[in-house]
This record gives structure tokens, sequence and C-alpha cells, in this order.
């Protein structure tokens, strides 16, 4: 018996077995393809949703910020909190009871011009203190309400002494109590889902 061939010398059931091979390869490189730009989407969309996600909680932090300096100018300055007080959970003092603090000295009877705010003891600052640890012990952090967040953010503010007013008002030692009390605003806002911790400071001074 005779056997046919094509013109180019190859059966035609040798041509279906290579058209088979080259279409099996053509699918593995499209798998592959596939599966990389599937694993690259999924990338992508874990970084945009982390992104999202500590946008949200920065925004959150600068809005306790905001809201805790209106706040204290509210609340306007309380010399009794301030001078001497360590009797009440509205005293700022070296432990931040109640989450104000003051690292310093100023004692009844000084001029503000005297306050001093060289801490009395030797640690690291009272935010990041572990020793202290405020943001983890209980009555040493406040926490104030914000839009997009479960969890309120935690704040501290420290006194941190008087400055001159900036509206021409002397403050020396001719005129020792025409000073502005100075306060440093530190906001702790963590995501709902506690992968992004967000800290925020702020220094205001307080003109009434």
């Amino acid at each position: 018996m005779n056997k046919r061939y094509c013109e180019s010398g190859v059966s035609p059931s040798g041509q279906r077995g290579a058209v088979l091979a080259v279409t099996l390869i053509l699918l593995l490189v499209m798998t592959v393809l596939a599966a990389a730009n599937i694993q690259s989407t999924s990338l992508e969309l874990r970084m945009a949703t982390a992104n999202n996600t500590r946008q949200v909680t920065f925004q959150a932090a600068e809005t306790a910020l905001k809201k805790v300096e209106a706040q204290i100018e509210a609340a306007g300055y309380i010399k009794a909190n301030h001078q001497g007080c360590t009797a009440s959970a509205s005293c700022y003092d070296v432990n931040c009871t109640g989450g104000t603090c003051f690292s310093g000295t100023y004692s009844s009877g000084d001029a503000q011009i005297d306050c001093d705010i060289v801490p009395t003891v030797t640690r690291e600052p009272v935010w990041r203190d572990t020793t202290l640890d405020v943001w983890a012990t209980a009555n040493r952090t406040r926490t104030i309400p914000v839009p997009n967040l479960n969890q309120d953010p935690q704040y501290i503010v420290e006194f941190l002494c008087f400055v001159e007013r900036g509206d021409g008002t002397a403050f020396n030692a001719s005129f020792p109590n025409d000073g502005a009390p100075l306060y440093r605003i530190t906001v702790r806002a963590q995501s709902d889902n506690g992968k992004s911790n967000v800290m925020l400071q702020s220094t205001y001074r307080l003109n009434e």
C-alpha cells in the first residue's frame, strides 16, 4: 500500500500533532500571563485599600486635633489646673493624669515667667515613653469622637508654660504675668481594621 504525503512531506496526522502542541504551548503562556495579571491586580487592589485606609485614619487624626484645639479655646486657662495642681484629674501633672501632662515646675505663688518646662524627671517625651506608656495605660489619655472611625482617637495635652502673645504685649520681668499658655496636643488614631496607626501633633497658643 502506498502512503500519501502532502507537498511539504509531512503527513496530515503529523500536522495535527504539531498544531496541538503549539496550541497547548499558547494556552500555557496565556494561563501564566492571566495568573500574573490577576496577582498584579490583587496587589494593586490591596495597595489601594491600604492607602485609602491610611488617608481616612490621617484625616480622622487631623479632625481630632482641630476638635481638641477648639476645646482648649472654649475652656480657657484655669490657673488652678496648672499651678501646683496634684489632686484632681484636671491637673496638668507629670503622670498625665486624665490625659493632661506637665513635666516642668510651676509652683503656687510663681509668676507665669517663672514657669519652667525643664522636666523634673529624665525620660523620653511622654507620647513615646515606654515606662509611662500613656497610650496603653488607663486614665492617661482622653478620647474624642470623629467621623469615619468606630474607635475614637486618643489624645494627650501637654502644658508648655507661657510664651509671648504675639500681639505686641510685653512678657518679661516687668510684665511677668502677661504671657499666653502654650500647649502641645498629640493625637493617636487607629483604623477600624487595626492596620493603620497615625500620630499627629500640634502646638496651640491660647490668647485669651
